[in-house]
């Protein structure tokens, strides 16, 4: 009964500030669990979005993607972004034409995601690929609004002080404008492990 008012108080909230209460944030009706875990009415992470740029750092998100995606059942989605606004800028592409180097990132991107499924994914089921262009965090958040993210489990470099403000750091990005929880993997940290 409290929780079916508290469901309703939320509606009107967010009815008259103009959003609304999608389905999938209410608790489902059943016990969730995964290997020796169960949380009652708790989903744990159905859909992990997993943005890979192919990088070792990406390496290191995919390990602990897969793990997370066998320990709770969760349906993975591999995500790559073709960064058109840096690629296609006539100052990084000299005299080559837009539509010979759309067609090379395409295919560069397809041998990419190939490669990076068979090493990091060989033997798990259900493994879903996506391709986008755009600006990375955008398109990231982006997925995981469309796809109902779980988790967003994303790789990155570690960069600090000058090298940070130069390049910024799409992972920054995604954990401040993300839908969801974001676990952030360091290239070169600490072994995922669960106890």
């Amino acid at each position: 009964q409290g929780s079916g008012r508290r469901e309703e108080e939320v509606r009107r909230a967010c009815v008259r500030s103009g959003g609304f209460l999608s389905d999938r944030f209410r608790a489902p009706a059943e016990p969730v669990s995964g290997r020796g875990v169960s949380i009652p009415g708790v989903a744990m992470f159905t859909t992990i979005l997993l943005p890979s740029d192919f990088s070792g750092c990406s390496a290191e998100a995919a390990r602990a993607a897969r793990r997370l995606a066998e320990r709770f059942g969760s349906r993975l989605i591999v995500l790559h972004v073709l960064d058109e606004p840096a690629a296609l800028d006539p100052m990084f592409r000299g005299e080559v034409p837009l539509e010979l180097l759309r067609g090379r990132m395409e295919q560069y991107a397809r041998e990419g995601m190939e490669a990076f499924l068979k090493a990091h994914f060989e033997g798990l089921p259900g493994v879903e690929t996506r391709m986008a262009s755009g600006v990375p965090y955008r398109e990231i958040v982006r997925e995981a609004r469309e796809c109902g993210a779980g988790l967003i489990v994303i790789g990155t470099h570690g960069r600090t002080g000058v090298e940070r403000v130069i390049f910024g750091s799409t992972a920054e990005k995604v954990v401040r404008m993300a839908p969801c929880p974001v676990l952030s993997v360091r290239e070169g940290g600490k072994e995922f492990v669960h106890p």
